[in-house]
């Protein structure tokens, strides 16, 4: 055990019984990358072991597998129309983002440009990630990169606070709150 907490990332838990070793990981790319120093030091110890990397699918609401999680969202996007995760570029200049718009279009991603943000759409996290690094290759250093599931967003609404007050929801950041 030793050797594997010595190869996997500190942010990873890491849990056992008399015979399994569960690693439990905050994102996909942590998973993965647990799952691959699993087998390293498995195959170095000339130990043979079923390894399994699942998560859990909010989707079908059980635990599956990276594919399989990646081939469900892949799904549910074909079937609504819309990216279930996007890429989130800047702030950067007015001029890149548009280029870089250009370039994804004819590419054939799906983008939504804001004046100083832009905003690609992908089909599944992997997909997301892949195109993320596909941006880094046409951007200038320093503008941000963020990788986010896309969720349905509450309508603004008019609510009527205590004494009167108005409420509702507003957009900050790229996020909807609460007013």
């Amino acid at each position: 055990m030793r050797i594997l907490h010595g190869r996997i990332s500190g942010d990873i838990k890491v849990s056992q019984n008399p015979s399994r070793v569960f690693l439990y990981a905050a994102s996909a790319l942590a998973a993965v990358q647990a799952e691959q120093a699993v087998r390293e030091v498995l195959a170095e110890h000339g130990v043979a072991a079923d390894v399994r990397c699942d998560r859990w699918n909010p989707i079908s609401k059980s635990w599956t597998s990276h594919e399989g999680l990646m081939n469900a969202e892949r799904r549910k996007s074909a079937a609504t129309g819309r990216a279930a995760w996007q890429v989130r570029v800047g702030p950067s200049s007015h001029r890149e983002l548009k280029a870089l718009a250009r370039r994804l279009e004819a590419e054939g991603f799906s983008v939504a440009r804001r004046w100083r943000y832009l905003f690609a759409g992908a089909n599944c996290e992997d997909d997301t990630h892949a195109l993320a690094d596909q941006i880094r290759h046409h951007i200038s250093a320093g503008t941000r990169i963020r990788v986010q599931r896309v969720y349905d967003r509450p309508r603004p609404v008019h609510v009527r606070g205590q004494r009167g007050l108005g409420g509702g929801w507003y957009e900050a950041d790229g996020e909807w709150r609460p007013a």
